[in-house]
């Protein structure tokens, strides 16, 4: 089969709760990936004014964006969604958990973040949103 567009809906957030078990962040209506990188400056008085760099360090941050679940009977949530939601308070080595991205074709990218989330708002009709902010420590692994 010739290489095609993919659906951005087609990839598949996993949060792993308990060794090696991932469970499925549901409700997500959007994602984004934002590469960071830090510059050491190697300018000096041989550059001509010019500035120069060599790329020092880099870094990955993961957005998803979506619709807050709950069971209106009972209260119960989205298990992957409150695993990451616990996530986001946690502090010092307990503040990073391992994630997986899962493409359509199935590519797998692991890696290692701690979490942000800001859960609820919304207008008169809209649902209620929910989105997380997945800052990566370390590499991401591509399988």
């Amino acid at each position: 089969m010739a290489v095609t567009k993919c659906l951005a809906r087609g990839f598949i957030f996993e949060i792993n709760t308990v060794s090696t078990t991932f469970v499925r962040i549901k409700g997500i209506n959007q994602w984004g990936h934002s590469p960071a990188d830090n510059d050491a400056d190697t300018t000096d008085f041989d550059d001509a004014g010019a500035m120069s760099h060599l790329k020092a360090s880099h870094g990955d941050e993961f957005t998803l964006t979506g619709f807050y679940l709950e069971d209106p009977d009972d209260g119960s949530r989205d298990p992957g969604q409150e695993a990451v939601e616990a996530l986001s308070v946690e502090v010092g080595p307990d503040s990073l958990k391992g994630f997986r991205i899962t493409s359509p074709g199935g590519v797998v990218k692991t890696f290692t973040a701690s979490a942000k989330t800001t859960v609820g708002g919304g207008g008169t009709d809209d649902p209620a949103s929910w989105e997380c902010t997945l800052k990566v420590s370390g590499l991401v692994v591509v399988a």
